[in-house]
């Protein structure tokens, strides 16, 4: 059967595959219209971007994506150093763009970005730190995960104490969250400040939680989490610590001894839910000069 005469649903199958595939996926759609009118919306569905000069070049390009149904899935990569900085504005541009859509029929539904991927740093002399939570508040992800681009062994902050008070304003305002994953965190208030706005979101869950190698995450920040936020499924800490490295883990005694003397202590099931939602577990073991994979 050739391929013009195939079942649509067929022909985007066919393509989907190919542009997994493909070392030069974004020439497929100049094919012919029929492959352009497939293949166009599935490449646009899933966005990457390596580099500060991709961000401004998708930005500033003329013309608008295609709708995505399912929903967008963009991830930001930029290695380690000081490509980071100044970097968020192109961020905003670009995810603001994500989230228009061209003019579609009124009976096909468009979603804006449904995932966000950041591996990048944030840098204390960034002057546009304050544009994270401006460039965040442009989606309202089922899936964000930021993390740092370090090998898992080397622990370092990829996300420092200002950066987190603009991803906790962007954060409390999400309403679809499904997944959180932050990686290689520095919190600025103990982690209260996620606690605190992830009580604020009207996320309706369940929503996994994963922390890795965090600094500055005390037990009753745990618990607030755990008990505060009813849309909470799991609650995964890996690698984290009350103070800096070189301090006491976040262990999951921590966490029960410190129900007894919290609002929560009047709550009977209070024991019950943190068993059932939080574990604390270590994946690298600190050793001097640096840490060891488990």
């Amino acid at each position: 059967m050739p391929l013009p005469s195939l079942p649509s649903e067929l022909l985007e199958e066919i393509l989907r595959f190919a542009i997994d595939v493909h070392p030069a996926r974004h020439a497929i759609p100049r094919v012919n219209s029929t492959w352009a009118n497939v293949s166009l919306p599935i490449i646009h569905s899933r966005i990457s971007f390596s580099s500060a000069q991709q961000l401004h070049l998708f930005s500033t390009a003329p013309g608008e994506l295609c709708c995505a149904p399912r929903g967008r899935e963009v991830e930001v990569l930029l290695s380690g150093g000081t490509q980071g900085i100044g970097v968020w504005a192109l961020i905003y541009n670009a995810l603001l763009k994500c989230q228009r859509n061209a003019v579609v029929p009124s009976k096909l539904y468009c979603r804006g970005v449904r995932v966000l991927r950041l591996c990048l740093n944030t840098h204390v002399n960034d002057r546009n730190v304050h544009l994270i939570g401006d460039a965040l508040c442009q989606v309202n992800p089922e899936i964000f995960v930021w993390t740092g681009p370090d090998p898992d062994h080397h622990f370092s902050t990829a996300i420092i104490p200002p950066a987190v008070t603009q991803l906790c304003e962007a954060l409390s305002n999400w309403t679809s969250l499904r997944r959180l994953e932050l990686s290689n965190i520095a919190f600025l208030n103990n982690g209260l400040e996620l606690a605190q706005a992830l009580a604020k979101s009207t996320c309706t869950g369940p929503v996994q939680i994963i922390l890795s190698q965090a600094v500055f995450m005390i037990p009753i920040s745990v618990l607030h989490i755990a008990l505060g936020v009813p849309a909470l499924g799991e609650l995964r800490l890996i690698d984290v610590y009350q103070h800096s490295i070189w301090g006491p883990r976040l262990r999951m005694g921590d966490v029960e001894g410190s129900l007894s003397n919290s609002e929560y202590s009047h709550r009977h099931d209070g024991l019950e839910r943190l068993r059932a939602v939080v574990s604390c577990m270590v994946k690298t073991e600190r050793l001097m000069g640096g840490d060891r994979e488990l």
